[in-house]
């Protein structure tokens, strides 16, 4: 699994995959879908018959929980997305309503029907005049480019370079949260700070990454020649 997919970090119960330092509940900043009791989904993986961590695939699981559910369950995802904008006059609507759902539930890393209330507490409906769309924190943003961008360049970013990661990041959590409300637009969610900050520092220092790069790929050398004895 990609980096670029992880989700937000979860407090979760789960004891398979506790540490041995850390308490009952504890913060879990992996991949895969977290259920309201705070277990790590996971299923079969029928090639090797291990429990996998998982996430959801959109368009076959929006329509299997379209066609799986009672006319109740339907009525009240319906009216709730058209609450939220959405149309859902069709089947095609009623399709795009749900995999929409479901991208969401993986980008935040929620089982279903934890997500639907996530989703449905945090996006405005559609009669507010103003809607407000969740952002990471300006506070939280910037401590995160400064780690990536000094990993990835050897040099702490001036404060120019801190303030335009910041307004970039946030107007694409804006942008993925009106495409969720609307349906409008590629439903994408953005990459994990990590490698934003990574992708960032390479589009505005590329010099300085390729040297950090290059700085890096002889320390392993010199390490490897050394052996155990350097």
């Amino acid at each position: 699994m990609e980096d670029y997919f992880l989700p937000p970090p979860r407090t979760v119960t789960d004891p398979r995959f506790r540490q041995a330092d850390q308490p009952e509940s504890y913060t879990w900043q992996g991949h895969g879908l977290v259920d309201d009791d705070g277990n790590i989904l996971t299923r079969e993986n029928p090639q090797t018959g291990q429990q996998e961590i998982y996430y959801y695939v959109p368009s076959v699981d929006g329509m299997n929980a379209y066609l799986n559910s009672s006319p109740d369950q339907r009525a009240r995802i319906i009216d709730m997305l058209e609450k939220k904008g959405f149309l859902m006059d069709t089947y095609d609507q009623i399709a795009r309503g749900y995999e929409t759902l479901f991208a969401f539930a993986n980008s935040r890393g929620r089982e279903f029907t934890s997500a639907v209330r996530l989703f449905e507490a945090n996006f405005p409906d559609t009669e507010d005049a103003s809607p407000v769309y969740s952002v990471t924190s300006a506070a939280d943003l910037k401590a995160s480019i400064r780690q990536s961008f000094r990993n990835a360049t050897g040099q702490l970013p001036n404060d120019a370079l801190i303030d335009r990661f910041v307004k970039m990041y946030q107007e694409e959590e804006r942008t993925y949260g009106q495409a969720l409300t609307t349906g409008e637009g590629a439903v994408e969610a953005p990459p994990s700070l990590a490698v934003a900050g990574q992708q960032f520092a390479e589009q505005t220092r590329p010099l300085l990454v390729d040297r950090q790069k290059e700085l890096g790929s002889w320390n392993k050398f010199f390490k490897a020649i050394q052996g155990p004895w350097g």
